[in-house]
């Protein structure tokens, strides 16, 4: 499939009604939280998300994606007040068009990657201190639980609230980030040259944030209902891998965010479930170096999934994108 970006003009979504209707074909992240490593991101379904990243779990990732969505071509936020080019139509950004596939999506990610090195590895070692700093009371809290537990103490009561405590603390957090590598990974793909405090930007934080709550209910309920639940969760949370992206970008509602991801996936499975996949054998490849593989893996999969939301159909991207001083953070 080669993404043609007149094909849906500026308003990828037909929401003016002209021929065609409906959204583009198209349907992350997450492939349910998005996997990234870290926090944030799309919440998995039936317990821990996918990808088993470490930190707090956030989307780009397949599960909650990584440390972790845009008013892009006219659209609030992002964008307005620059000149928009067609994706491919200049040398900047990513190059001519190219058919969306999981090699091309790969190569994009890199490519953007290795362009921001210093942003990225600033963000994800930045990402993964305050990851440390919110887990250690959890972590020690459970130590103490432990013992505790063994000599008949009390205290594993009160261990359990301030468990309770962090867990809702880092999933505040996590949200924070997972929102500042969704505008990073956009703009990445854009052909952006990023800074370092470009990547610790907020964009449609509402929208997100809103978003994500949806998906936690939907997440908790598909839980609660064995075994047809499990299998509806799984299904939702590979069609809504994109949702998060698209309520970032574009500041969309939740039932806008859930079509345009549906969309997406809908026109795109093969593509996506492969993409899926290459991302949790490098994650559980990542595991065996004490996670500092995940300072590459995760940027990758955050701007893998941003090369195929732009490549499928969400709006052109931006070529030789010139960077503003009051860039939008559109709370």
């Amino acid at each position: 499939m080669t993404y043609d970006p007149n094909q849906y003009g500026n308003d990828p979504y037909n929401t003016g009604g002209n021929n065609g209707g409906g959204y583009p074909g198209y349907g992350d992240q997450n492939f349910g939280a998005q996997g990234n490593p870290g926090y944030g991101g799309q919440p998995g379904y039936g317990g821990q998300p996918y990808g088993g990243q470490p930190g707090y779990g956030g989307q780009p990732g397949y599960g909650d994606q990584g440390y972790g969505q845009q008013g892009f071509g006219g659209q609030q936020g992002f964008g307005q007040g620059y000149d928009q080019q067609a994706y491919g139509a200049q040398t900047g950004g990513f190059g001519p068009r190219q058919e969306l596939s999981v090699g091309n999506a790969l190569s994009a990610a890199w490519n953007g990657f290795t362009n921001n090195l210093a942003p990225w590895i600033v963000f994800m070692i930045v990402t993964l201190i305050v990851a440390a700093i919110v887990n250690t009371p959890s972590i020690a809290g459970g130590g103490f639980s432990f013992e505790a537990s063994t000599t008949g103490g009390t205290e594993s009561t009160g261990n359990l609230g301030l468990q309770l405590l962090t867990s809702l603390l880092s999933a505040i957090v996590g949200l924070f980030i997972a929102n500042m590598a969704y505008q990073a990974a956009l703009r990445t793909v854009d052909g952006e040259k990023l800074s370092i405090g470009d990547m610790f930007k907020l964009r449609n934080l509402g929208s997100h944030v809103v978003t994500y709550l949806v998906l936690v209910v939907i997440a908790i309920v598909c839980a609660v209902v064995i075994i047809i639940g499990w299998i509806v969760g799984l299904v939702l949370l590979v069609l809504l891998y994109f949702a998060l992206m698209s309520a970032v970008d574009r500041g969309t509602s939740v039932g806008d965010s859930f079509k345009a991801s549906i969309a997406i996936v809908r026109e795109n499975l093969g593509v996506c479930l492969l993409l899926g996949l290459v991302f949790i054998v490098l994650s559980v490849l990542s595991l065996f170096t004490f996670g500092i593989a995940f300072l590459v893996v995760s940027p990758l999969m955050y701007i893998s999934q941003a090369w195929v939301y732009r490549a499928a159909g969400s709006g052109a991207q931006q070529q030789n994108f010139v960077p503003q001083p009051d860039y939008p953070q559109n709370f």
